[in-house]
């Protein structure tokens, strides 16, 4: 299962880059009529892989981040209040880096383990259910949010 998640991981931020590439950096927290803006979901991204970095045993690096861009948080159309683009985009590749390695030296029994963050095992009983859905499902979520965003704000 390792590869597979490490392959679908790294081609969400090849897409995260791609879909970031042609936005300025001054506009990130543009709203443009949607839910969510670039700079929070870029941040959210990030803060997300830090987070399951840290239940596969890494250390969390952005800890300072997750109370601008944890679950529940709303985002603000305050360019001040987020980092800049690239160090949004920065720190999205080099969370990728870390989990990625973290996840690529698990072992099936890792994956069976139960999640060690109780406040989450409702969703994840399973290391493997939370590895599973941050790293496939909720990048590809919120990368739908960062397409759609970008329509609205006439980027193509």
């Amino acid at each position: 299962m390792n590869q597979y998640l490490v392959s679908r991981y790294a081609h969400t931020l090849s897409e995260a880059q791609r879909l970031m590439e042609s936005v300025d950096c001054e506009r990130c927290a543009e709203m443009a009529g949607t839910s969510k803006n670039p700079a929070w979901i870029i941040g959210h991204l990030a803060v997300a892989g830090d987070l399951m970095g840290s239940l596969a045993g890494g250390e969390m690096k952005y800890a300072h981040w997750h109370e601008l861009y944890s679950p529940g948080k709303e985002p603000k159309p305050d360019r001040s209040i987020y980092p800049k683009k690239d160090e949004l985009m920065d720190a999205l590749a080099e969370r990728h880096g870390a989990l990625s390695a973290r996840v690529a030296g698990l072992t099936d029994a890792d994956f069976r383990a139960e999640l060690p963050m109780e406040a989450y095992r409702s969703f994840f009983p399973t290391l493997g259910d939370a590895a599973i859905y941050m790293m496939a499902a909720h990048e590809m979520y919120h990368l739908g949010q960062l397409s759609i965003w970008r329509n609205a704000a006439g980027i193509r």
